[in-house]
């Protein structure tokens, strides 16, 4: 019995927690030209503008496909989940203090990210963003044209939402490699010194080769393991600003060179190379009378973007012809 009456509660409790995060709608007491944080359905926006006042910018377009990242590259789908949430439950608390109104124009002024949301052509949202928390944790956001700044909540959280809104490229993008929607069709892995290891493997056949002209049917449970694991491929980040990213291409001690083709899209392929030691590094191994770090590779992929790969997920991907044949 008692335990019944506590699920009652926790019923009870969850329904009212619901009612006011997603059914019971308020009319908030501020003007959207004062306070216009809201974005109340989320599926209309097709376009987020992020602006920093170092100029470094971010822009979030919805296609038929999906997000895009400054019109060319992938952002992470946990970072589009985050601030489309944020902009859906945002709302302004309350006024500025007269006490420390003063403070938070100077501390918007310095450092703020301004943030425009879009509805097809049109500008629906403008607002300036504080970077840093306020007094008791809070959030700082002015509308654009507005003289008075709001502190700005979502509903049963003290979180600070500024985090929601960055301008870091490198932490904007989708660290996926050979992600794709599409089913694999080919991969190829060529080792730079072991013919014998590298393998070209036909996925709709279960068919494998090596370098050698040597070609099997594969087993196909161990294709398909190996299929699965390529979709959840991660770089640790993106080295693009690395000095040392020039030197290594071209005269790097390469490993391998991985080239995946998925259905009715052009190939992406992936050169690893040894990762010279440094200050951080941990475990060695030793090639050809030079030391490299033993627990990452860097990686050139698409002849774009210079990536950090640690060794767990070089593994995934560097598979040898004979596993292939193995019943």
């Amino acid at each position: 019995m008692k335990r019944n009456v506590l699920y009652l509660i926790i019923l009870v409790l969850l329904s009212v927690i619901v009612y006011f995060l997603y059914i019971k709608k308020e009319a908030s007491p501020y003007s959207k030209n004062e306070a216009n944080f809201t974005v109340e359905d989320t599926a209309k926006i097709s376009q987020i503008e992020l602006l920093d006042m170092q100029g470094h910018y971010i822009k979030l377009q919805r296609t038929t496909q999906g997000w895009t990242l400054n019109d060319s590259l992938t952002p992470r789908p946990d970072a589009i989940q985050s601030i489309l949430e944020t902009l859906h439950l945002q709302a302004p608390e309350q006024t500025v203090p007269a006490s420390y109104h003063d403070n938070v124009i100077k501390a918007l002024s310095g450092q703020h990210i301004k943030v425009k949301i879009f509805d097809g052509e049109k500008l629906t949202h403008s607002f300036y963003v504080a970077q840093y928390p306020g007094v008791n944790n809070a959030t700082y956001m002015l509308n654009e044209n507005a003289q008075q700044p709001f502190i700005v909540k979502k509903p049963l959280s003290n979180d600070f939402l500024g985090v929601r809104f960055f301008t870091s490229l490198q932490d904007w993008r989708d660290k996926r490699l050979f992600y794709s929607t599409e089913d694999i069709e080919k991969v190829k892995v060529q080792y730079t010194d072991s013919l014998q290891y590298s393998f070209t493997l036909l996925a709709n056949n279960n068919s494998v080769q090596n370098d050698l002209g040597n070609a099997q049917p594969a087993n196909a449970k161990f294709v398909q393991s190996y299929i699965q694991s390529l979709s959840k491929i991660y770089c640790i980040g993106f080295e693009n600003t690395n000095m040392q990213k020039d030197s290594i291409i071209h005269y790097g001690k390469s490993l391998a060179t991985v080239t995946i083709k998925h259905k009715n899209e052009p190939s992406h392929i992936l050169t690893l190379y040894f990762r010279p030691i440094d200050k951080g590094t941990k475990a060695q191994i030793k090639i050809d009378g030079r030391n490299y770090d033993f627990d990452s590779f860097f990686g050139y992929y698409d002849q774009k973007d210079f990536v950090l790969i640690n060794r767990k997920t070089a593994e995934k991907i560097l598979r040898s012809y004979p596993e292939f044949l193995k019943p």
